[in-house]
């Protein structure tokens, strides 16, 4: 233990089969070229004057360095690694992590708790067990210029309040690249994040992110938000991604403008009441669908262009469009299959069904004049244009499903 004022310094020694290495309390410490081997702590940093750690090697330590209890350390060309945590930085400390390696721990190769804060700048953290960088309860956490790859949970996780900016990172081989969990907050900006194994970015209970000028692709899902997620999404380019470029789920929202979806299964899907404003993107050569909108979920979509989408739905899409050029009910076109197009409710001829639509050709013609809900972009079929066929009585309720009695 070194304690008292001023400042120790600690150079050239190595620590090895104990329960401590260094414990620095109420002085400032400076530990340059030290090797921490095979204990409880390899150096702990519990003083409001600010440390400096460089160049030391930390391993089979249960935590290769913790800094507490208000303390600060400047963190610099370390390596700490085969520890259970690489590095820990709890209650209220702070540190800057900078040209670190940490890697191959069985835990988490950073972990901050408890109002804690880091600047973790042009480190690598790798192969850590579970995940790369943890951040929970309140914390703070900003990554730059870093390589957060091959973690066995998430690459990097935000927790309980936590918030923080993820800024020029490649993110890629996690099992997630970034979660948020429990109404974090967190600013994703010009990252390349890429061949995660579950989703690129995971936004989910009432967590919000703003995720701007990244490059995500080939993860299984490139980003998604559920339970009740806010995202603002613009200027990105997700493509590739094995099942979905874009998905909210479960009464989550988003605004996406300018951004690429390419080349997906599946470019965007709206699931469980969920809304997006979709501006101005480009949702091009999709395999599976361009734009997928269930379970009473809603977009409102301004001068998007799509392109290429090879499937049936995209097909019924450029079909469904041109009815209303022709003044034909999209029934004709659709049958019983789900296709997005506005959908407007008629309580005149549909009382007290609330879920059954109209399209807006029909809206128009049959049904003027009664009382009808405001508009809503949605996936349905027109229930007018079904109702003749349900009867058996061809052109009897809708009067613009061409048939050859007209």
């Amino acid at each position: 233990m070194i304690e008292g004022e001023g400042e120790a310094e600690i150079r050239r020694c190595r620590f090895f089969d104990g329960t401590l290495g260094v414990f620095a309390s109420g002085l400032s410490m400076v530990a340059a070229d030290n090797l921490f081997q095979n204990l409880q702590w390899g150096m702990v940093v519990a003083t409001k004057q600010k440390s400096y750690i460089e160049n030391n090697q930390s391993m089979d330590c249960r935590t290769g360095l913790l800094i507490q209890s208000s303390s600060s350390a400047l963190v610099q060309s370390n390596q700490f690694h085969h520890n259970v945590i690489g590095l820990s930085i709890l209650s209220s400390a702070s540190a800057v992590v900078e040209g670190n390696q940490i890697f191959q721990n069985t835990a988490s190769g950073v972990y901050l708790q408890a109002n804690s804060s880091a600047v973790i700048k042009s480190t690598s953290i790798f192969e850590n067990k579970e995940k790369g960088i943890i951040a929970f309860d309140r914390c703070h956490v900003t990554v730059e210029d870093s390589v957060v790859q091959g973690n066995g949970q998430s690459g990097i996780c935000l927790e309980e309040d936590s918030s923080g900016v993820v800024k020029n990172n490649r993110v890629m081989h996690n099992k997630w690249g970034i979660s948020l969990l429990n109404s974090s907050s967190l600013e994703i900006v010009s990252n390349e994040i890429h061949s995660n194994q579950i989703r690129g970015v995971s936004v989910q209970d009432s967590s919000k992110a703003t995720i701007r000028a990244n490059q995500v692709y080939k993860n299984a899902e490139g980003i998604v938000g559920t339970h009740e997620s806010r995202l603002v999404v613009t200027k990105n380019r997700i493509y590739s991604n094995k099942n979905i470029g874009l998905s909210l789920r479960d009464q989550s929202f988003a605004s996406v403008a300018e951004c690429q979806v390419c080349e997906n299964s599946r470019g965007v899907t709206l699931m469980n009441k969920s809304i997006a404003e979709l501006i101005e993107n480009e949702i091009c050569n999709n395999i599976r669908c361009g734009v997928s909108i269930r379970d009473g979920s809603e977009a409102k979509m301004t001068n998007n262009h799509f392109q290429g989408n090879k499937d049936l739905e995209s097909d019924l899409n450029e079909q469904v469009r041109a009815c209303g050029d022709k003044g034909v009910c999209t029934f004709s076109v659709t049958g019983k299959s789900f296709v997005e197009q506005n959908w407007f409710n008629c309580q005149t001829c549909f009382p007290g069904e609330d879920n059954s639509g109209v399209c807006e050709v029909c809206a128009k013609k049959c049904h003027a004049g009664h009382k009808l809900s405001a508009v809503k972009y949605t996936s349905f079929y027109c229930d007018c244009g079904a109702k003749e066929n349900e009867e058996g009585i061809k052109n009897k309720f809708c009067c613009l499903c061409p048939s050859e009695d007209v």
